[in-house]
Order: structure tokens, then sequence, then C-alpha cells
């Protein structure tokens, strides 16, 4: 038989060990040696989770602060190493999400198949408790 267990750690360390981590990790590095780009990626970074936070707290974040955000994108990108960790970082995510949503289409499948056989039986009006 098989042990969720173990295998959600066997999945653990491929993800560790895979070529999207490995590149996204590699990115950081090499931008980690350059104060600027760095300081720019988390700047960048900053103002995108102030507006998260902000949408999530159910706040109405102004267009100007948007687009901001948006041009402030556009020049970080030209700069290569920053470039190159956004990259990365979007690919390992989304190597995450399919991961995410293969677990999730595994517990549809489960909970459909444990949920046909557990439906109440269809009852009489007379069977109730006022009956």
């Amino acid at each position: 038989m098989i042990n969720p267990y173990d295998k959600a750690y066997e999945l653990a360390r491929a993800l560790k060990e895979c070529a999207e981590a490995k590149e996204w990790l590699a990115a950081q590095e090499e931008l980690a040696r350059d104060a600027d780009g760095w300081r720019m990626l988390e700047d960048f970074r900053s103002r995108q989770e102030e507006i998260a936070k902000a949408l999530s707290e159910g706040r109405t974040v102004p267009d100007e602060e948007r687009q901001k955000v948006a041009r402030l994108y556009e020049v970080i990108v030209l700069h290569a190493g920053v470039r190159r960790v956004l990259e990365a970082e979007q690919r390992l995510v989304r190597l995450l999400a399919d991961v995410q949503r293969i677990i999730g289409d595994a517990w549809s499948e489960l909970t459909e198949q444990g949920y046909k056989g557990t439906k109440p039986a269809a009852s009489d009006a007379s069977d109730g408790p006022n009956a």
C-alpha cells in the first residue's frame, strides 16, 4: 500500500531539486550580487504586497497606484537580472499551481466517489418526526 506521507515528502524533495527551483535560486543568487537590481525588485514586491493587502482587506486601490506599479514593472524588467528572477519565479509558480491542481483533482474525484455511496435514502413525508 502506498503511504501518502512518504509520497508527499518525495514530492517536496522533487520540487526542491527540480530545474525550475534551481533556476530560480540561481537567478536570486546572481541578482543578490547587484544591490541596485535587488533594491528595485524589493521595492516592486513591496508595492505589490501593499496592493494585495489592501484588496484582501476590502479596500479599493486607486487606479493611479495600480498604474504606478505597472509602470514600475515595465522599468524593472529592463534589468536583465530582475527579469531573470521574475521569469524563473513565474515558471516555478506555474509548476506549483499545476501540482496543486493535480492534487485538487484527486480530491474532487475522491469526494465524488465517496458522496455517491453516502447520500441519504429518500424519505417518505410520513416518516418525519411529526408523523
